[in-house]
């Protein structure tokens, strides 16, 4: 059993609203990255790369920083974390990203730490995701543009 589950309320790539991400169980954290932070990461990737980055690509991108992000300050506290699956086959990139944001940060995290797994609807972490995008709870923290852009690199 994890002791923390993570999960998505709006999907990171849709950039007309904000997303929630949520860690719960023995924890509980969210985070909120705004809309326009999202489109400005967008624009980043597309702007900032050789090659054009697919839709997918971006996606699974942003979606390793937001995860990062969430877990960043509460990581060392986390045995075993999963992550609902929300880009079938893509688990072990989104995986190595996050792990190489950790990296980056000199913070060393096991890569057994970190799975991927389905988190339904009974999840304590989507429960939390849901009632924090509705504005039933507040989120713990407000993602910057700066802070997201600097974890998307």
């Amino acid at each position: 059993m994890p002791d923390a589950e993570v999960d998505q309320s709006i999907h990171i790539e849709y950039t007309r609203a904000d997303t929630i991400i949520a860690l719960a169980n023995d924890l509980r954290r969210t985070i909120r990255i705004p809309a326009p932070v999202k489109r400005a990461a967008v624009d980043f990737l597309r702007q900032t790369r050789k090659h054009p980055m697919s839709k997918k690509r971006i996606a699974i991108r942003m979606l390793a920083a937001a995860v990062y992000l969430l877990l960043r300050d509460c990581i060392p506290q986390v045995k075993y974390v999963i992550i609902d699956v929300e880009y079938w086959g893509y688990e072990s990139e989104i995986k190595g990203m996050i792990l190489a944001c950790f990296s980056r940060i000199g913070v060393r995290v096991s890569p057994k730490q970190i799975a991927f797994g389905q988190v339904g609807k009974n999840s304590p972490a989507h429960d939390l995701a849901i009632r924090t995008l509705r504005g039933e709870l507040r989120e713990d923290k407000r993602i910057t543009e700066a802070e997201f852009l600097a974890a998307v690199k």
